[in-house]
């Protein structure tokens, strides 16, 4: 976890300098490892402010590049994991508007359906 913390610090650091392409690298590894890991969340759930955090940042940095659609990708997947508010102290009025669109998409979506039928009384 501790290098999942390092690149999404490097990526933070990096987007508040305006380097937004060295920002999405490190932000990018960081939620491939996250991915890979899901885990992290399962076994500990204090590591959620830090995935909220990688993504929540990776998403920002993407729509600061003009990659919109990633980035709303990003922030649904978001949702998935949590459903917390995005703090507007801590990345801004554009990052609530994307997490709120986000919302709204995902909610357009719609959900699915799950019918399980047994005729096996033991089932």
């Amino acid at each position: 976890m501790a290098d999942i913390k390092q690149m999404i610090a490097t990526g933070r650091a990096a987007y508040d300098k305006g380097l937004l392409e060295k920002s999405e690298t490190a932000l990018r590894s960081a939620v491939q490892l996250i991915r890979r890991n899901p885990a992290l969340l399962v076994l500990d759930t204090n590591n959620e402010q830090v995935v909220y955090n990688a993504f929540v940042s990776l998403a920002m940095t993407l729509s600061k590049r003009g990659k919109s659609p990633e980035a709303m990708s990003v922030m649904i997947e978001l949702l998935r994991i949590s459903s917390a508010p995005i703090p507007e102290n801590d990345f801004g009025p554009k990052a609530r508007d994307l997490h709120t669109e986000a919302e709204k998409q995902a909610q357009a979506t719609g959900r699915g359906a799950l019918t399980v039928s047994a005729s096996d009384n033991r089932a």
